[in-house]
């Protein structure tokens, strides 16, 4: 006969989790509603790195698992590089069009054309969809408009207060893809250019909640 070793009380029945790091940066603020801090502002942490802890322990040695709650808000920083060619072929319309259209009755498509091939060797295509609602009921009846416009190459070039603004604009539309909910709170922006490539950089400084959740496996 021997002591066995006591299993931790589980609570909240839910899995037990620590709030990891999800990327790199400075500690900012952290708030532990459940569970123990093990960070505080100005530390640094990496990807991975422990922030509050689900596992607690008290005086007399006791270890309960817990599911860690809380936000930790840390400063990031971010790099980006946008390059804009001085001289590019672009595909641009040559005002030529052509248009076609299906009847759908009920989800059933009837083309009303009979060359399904399209009609320029390089084009671009719009559609519209046109149901027929009388007295703002639909009756299943609709058409669907097709509108090619055909295109052609065409050498293009920019100056370089050109690329300069079609590059700010690049780095917007990417923050504004990549970066979300997350608060920019300061950028840092440098460019260069030479006889074929505009290129701008940008280091960017934001503030942002970091942790995320990591089960606690027992013999963690």
């Amino acid at each position: 006969v021997r002591e066995g070793t006591p299993v931790p009380d589980r609570v909240n029945h839910t899995r037990p989790q620590n709030l990891v790091a999800a990327k790199a940066g400075e500690i900012l603020r952290v708030e532990d509603y459940d569970g123990q801090a093990v960070v505080q502002p100005g530390d640094q942490v990496l990807p991975g790195d422990l922030l509050i802890s689900g596992i607690l322990e008290d005086a007399s040695g006791k270890v309960t698992l817990r599911q860690a709650l809380g936000e930790v808000v840390a400063k990031t920083r971010y790099e980006r590089e946008i390059t804009v060619p001085l001289f590019e072929t672009q595909n641009l319309p040559t005002g030529r069009l052509v248009k076609r259209y299906v009847l759908r009755i009920y989800g059933l498509e009837l083309p009303l054309y009979f060359d399904s091939k399209p009609p320029f060797a390089l084009c671009s295509e719009t559609a519209y969809l046109h149901e027929w609602k009388p007295f703002a009921h639909f009756f299943g009846l609709a058409v669907r408009e097709e509108i090619f416009h055909e295109l052609e190459p065409c050498n293009v070039s920019h100056t370089e207060a050109e690329a300069k603004e079609m590059a700010q604009v690049l780095l917007e539309a990417d923050l504004t893809e990549t970066l979300p909910d997350v608060k920019i709170v300061k950028r840092e922006l440098s460019a260069s250019c030479d006889a074929f490539v505009y290129t701008l950089r940008a280091k960017i400084f934001c503030e942002e909640r970091i942790e995320i959740p990591k089960e606690i496996l027992w013999g963690d």
